[in-house]
């Protein structure tokens, strides 16, 4: 995450200064201003992140994901994670692979796959993580 964050910094620090004229506009600089003024996320952004369709779209996840870690940081982990705030959402096929073999395997094949509303109630127990925002795809 501090890679990609720097990144932006760098690349958004640099192309102000190649527009005010006090720095030479490099091939990537060129390659940023013509994909944000497109609306779409810089080539160099996309080599070290995650694929999204828009530019406004990608910088909203950089924000959810950066919220998130700082949350997780500074008052401790959350009663709820993000998943897909964790890696790339192209590599969720393999993720939830891997957790149904896992979650199959283990003894919470046993138990219900649901959870009733009186036990969301009040604060989870310390081993049942919950996760939001994930799409999880039929197996």
């Amino acid at each position: 995450m501090q890679k990609v964050i720097t990144l932006v910094r760098t690349t958004l620090s640099d192309l102000k200064l190649a527009i005010d004229g006090t720095i030479i506009m490099s091939e990537n600089l060129r390659d940023a201003l013509d994909n944000m003024f497109d609306a779409r996320v810089p080539t160099n952004w996309k080599k070290i992140s995650w694929e999204s369709a828009t530019l406004g779209f990608w910088f909203t996840d950089l924000l959810d994901r950066n919220q998130q870690f700082s949350t997780w940081l500074f008052e401790g982990r959350p009663t709820s994670f993000w998943m897909t705030g964790f890696f790339n959402p192209q590599v969720s096929d393999q993720f939830q692979s891997v957790c149904v073999a896992v979650i199959c395997n283990g003894k919470a094949a046993k138990k219900a796959w649901f959870l009733r509303r009186s036990q969301l109630m009040g604060q989870p127990p310390c081993v049942l993580y919950m996760v939001h925002d994930l799409a999880v795809k039929s197996v």
